[in-house]
């Protein structure tokens, strides 16, 4: 269950990204969607290799969190925003959080 406060923190964040413009309502691009999805799956991959090969948890740890990033911002782009240039983890993780369980997108 996600947590109520974070989600009304979350929301809270998010509306005020769209005022400052740090996350930004745009029209779909599945190339560059079909990029971020690409990135994602290679992570994967990539962290998957390092396990294997027993190399380095925090490589498959650093890989993992890419593609999650990766994918989050696919969600976002094809239901119409796009994370800015600043702050973009923290902004990417509040717009997505709320929303894990909806789709689309509901901002």
């Amino acid at each position: 269950m996600l947590d109520k406060n974070r989600i009304d923190e979350a929301n809270t964040n998010v509306c005020s990204y769209l005022r400052e413009g740090l996350l930004k309502k745009t029209d779909n691009n599945e190339q560059i969607i079909g990029v971020l999805l690409k990135n994602g799956k290679e992570s994967l991959r990539v962290a998957d290799e390092i396990d294997k090969m027993g190399l380095s948890y925090l490589w498959i740890i650093v890989c993992s969190y890419y593609s999650m990033y990766y994918y989050a911002n696919a969600a976002l782009l094809r239901s119409g925003y796009k994370v800015g240039e600043k702050i973009v983890h923290k902004v990417t993780s509040d717009a997505i959080y709320p929303r894990l369980n909806t789709y689309p997108l509901q901002i």
